[in-house]
């Protein structure tokens, strides 16, 4: 995968003390919560298996949710996600680190299995495996004779292989400088266009000294114009209510209205194939705000601030 299973070097601290990172570190190397598959993926011998969802587990692991219908009582010894171009049952995959079943964690080994049931496995830090295609090979007991190997396709390049999010919600935050600035964000996304509500706060001068601070919530919209290898180029604009306050000791509070305006550089994760990517599902981004106070004598240019943050599929 590119930079971006990694966000900025002490992003969340950043957040906070409001200074812009330098380095890369991972925050969540898979950018989403859960994905569904675009077109069901059955396996039949020797259980019927067919991949219902992808999860991500923990911080950095994946989990591959399954529906079993099994005749009788069937025994998994155990299973494994292994780039498709390995032989089935090989030495080349990642063996999963916890099974689930019906949402019961179970450490019993073999697994017995009998009826429909739902099972979950739990592998830790896949991501590599995951720039080519992938598949979920099963080992079965099978009595007298040698395990049986099942292997279902997880991830490829044609469309019958893909997965979509499950939700179009995505949640933010990014600091602005030289303004003392700290905005947070939540929308959801209609094709290119990312509808979203931002609460915004805006420290000026030394406040509580003598300053004066700004909060103010805004709807939001925001049009993806070209995205391109990672890369995207977007227009944000919104319009804002809010209260500023002068210094603490004045206890001065009256209402604003703010014009907000932003070019957006982000840089997203690259395509695996299969899954999905693009800003949608997470994004990196430089912006440049353009504030404009509207107020009984007309509209006040308040200035310019440059942002950085991130956004993260939900």
């Amino acid at each position: 995968m590119n930079g971006w299973p990694r966000v900025r070097a002490g992003a969340f601290a950043l957040l906070a003390l409001g200074a812009p990172a330098g380095c890369v570190v991972p925050i969540a190397p898979l950018h989403f919560t859960r994905l569904q598959p675009d077109a069901p993926r059955v396996s039949h011998a020797p259980v019927t298996v067919s991949a219902e969802a992808l999860e991500r587990a923990n911080a950095t692991g994946l989990k591959v949710v399954l529906r079993v219908e099994a005749e009788g009582t069937q025994q998994l010894l155990g299973a494994a996600l292994t780039p498709t171009i390995r032989p089935p049952c090989g030495r080349d995959g990642v063996e999963a680190a916890a099974m689930h079943l019906d949402g019961r964690t179970e450490w019993a080994r073999p697994l017995p299995l009998a009826g429909t049931v739902r099972l979950g496995l739990e592998f830790p830090e896949p991501e590599g495996l995951l720039d080519g295609p992938t598949a979920l090979d099963l080992r079965w007991a099978t009595p007298g004779r040698a395990p049986s190997c099942q292997r279902i396709e997880v991830t490829g390049s044609t469309p019958e292989l893909g997965w979509h999010k499950a939700s179009r919600w995505s949640a933010g935050a990014s600091i602005w400088f030289p303004a003392a600035a700290l905005s947070g964000s939540v929308g959801t996304w209609f094709g290119p266009l990312r509808l979203g509500l931002d609460g915004t706060a805006w420290a000026q001068g030394c406040w509580p000294c003598s300053g004066e601070l700004t909060v103010w919530a805004s709807p939001t919209a925001e049009l993806r114009l070209a995205t391109r290898g990672g890369r995207s180029l977007g227009l944000k604009a919104g319009y804002g209510l809010g209260l500023g306050a002068s210094a603490l000791r004045a206890r001065e509070v009256q209402r604003t209205s703010l014009w907000q305006f932003a070019l957006r550089v982000g840089d997203s994760p690259r395509a695996q194939p299969g899954l999905p990517h693009g800003p949608r599902v997470a994004d990196e981004f430089w912006e440049i705000h353009v504030l404009v106070e509207d107020n009984p004598r007309g509209r006040d240019f308040l200035g310019l601030a440059l942002g950085f943050g991130f956004d993260l599929g939900l």
